[in-house]
């Protein structure tokens, strides 16, 4: 895709972000809006035609200079998606596909825990900003 498809893309996403799927997911509470992400990212990653869309949207030519290598691992990006967000490994696939260059998953333990209380997520109006 040139840069002037590709810009022209990327203000359609945005503005149907700012002005359609913002407003809907902020109606909603938070912790159904990160279940409904990570059902939509699993589909991604589950059918190619969906990974190679989201991919050509999401993922521009990568700059040399953010390749990284640590213990032998190289890291196309130097920008990754954060523990808790996908805690049973259920996107992995989805998260390359929109460029993330690494993501962590969930945690094993030795005997079963009950985890954090809930709300596991809450919203700051004031800067509209999600807390996890």
């Amino acid at each position: 895709m040139g840069n002037f498809t590709r810009r022209i893309v990327w203000k359609t996403v945005g503005f149907g972000y700012i002005n359609i799927a913002k407003p809907v997911l902020f109606r909603m509470e938070p912790d159904d809006v990160h279940n409904k992400m990570i059902k939509m990212a699993s589909l991604v990653g589950r059918k190619p035609v969906l990974m190679k869309f989201t991919k050509l949207i999401f993922v521009t030519k990568c700059d040399k200079r953010l390749t990284q290598k640590y213990y032998g691992i190289e890291f196309k990006s130097p920008i990754g998606l954060s523990a808790g967000f996908d805690k049973n490994a259920e996107i992995i696939p989805a998260i390359t596909a929109v460029g993330f260059g690494f993501g962590t998953v969930g945690s094993v333990t030795g005997r079963q825990c009950d985890g954090n209380p809930r709300p596991w997520f809450y919203r700051l109006p004031k800067t509209e900003s999600l807390i996890v």
